[in-house]
């Protein structure tokens, strides 16, 4: 209902190089967010947020290990205190996570 809102974390990672990357549309890596971008708030937890938007980083492999230009999805939990670390604990990357086959009830 939007009546209560929790300060999140920027999605972001700590790449192989070096450089941290994140989702900002005009910015590294592939600047497609403008394009791309996504937001979904469960609903069947309003604390859960998936985001994504643009493309893996390089050097392969990246920071989770990808090998190619697929999509940066993330998986927030807005309970988890933000802490401004790289990455967040209040982030999970979902792109190549053997957690989860499907986002739950959606």
């Amino acid at each position: 209902n939007g009546v209560t809102w929790n300060v999140m974390d920027a999605v972001a990672t700590q790449e192989s190089n070096g450089d941290t990357e994140g989702l900002n549309p005009r910015e590294k890596p592939g600047g497609q967010g403008s394009i791309h971008f996504s937001l979904l708030v469960s609903n069947v937890d309003s604390n859960i947020i998936y985001v994504g938007g643009d493309r893996q980083d390089f050097p392969f492999p990246n920071f989770i290990g990808a090998n190619d230009f697929s999509g940066r999805l993330f998986r927030g939990d807005a309970t988890i205190t933000a802490t401004g670390a790289v990455p967040s604990p209040q982030w999970f990357h979902l792109t190549h996570s053997d957690m989860i086959a499907e986002i739950p009830g959606g």
